[in-house]
């Protein structure tokens, strides 16, 4: 789909102009809601506090079924 080289684009424009450390981190196809939310936990646990600004880059698509739960496309 191309979303990996515009994430290397961003993360190098990060990096470059204005010195942030970055991470990429694919949403993988095995159970991505769980891994999602996981990821987003331990960014927040691990990154989250005064002293740090968290940019989250979501690239992807998505809906809702009939039961108003996420589902996720690639």
């Amino acid at each position: 789909m191309g979303v990996e080289y515009e994430l290397d684009d961003l993360a190098a424009t990060f990096k470059e102009s204005y010195g942030f450390d970055t991470e990429t981190w694919l949403i993988p196809n095995h159970q991505p809601h769980l891994a999602l939310m996981r990821k987003a936990f331990e960014m927040v646990q691990n990154f989250g506090n005064v002293d740090n600004l968290l940019i989250v880059y979501y690239a992807g698509h998505g809906g809702m079924n009939s039961s108003r739960q996420p589902l996720w496309t690639w």
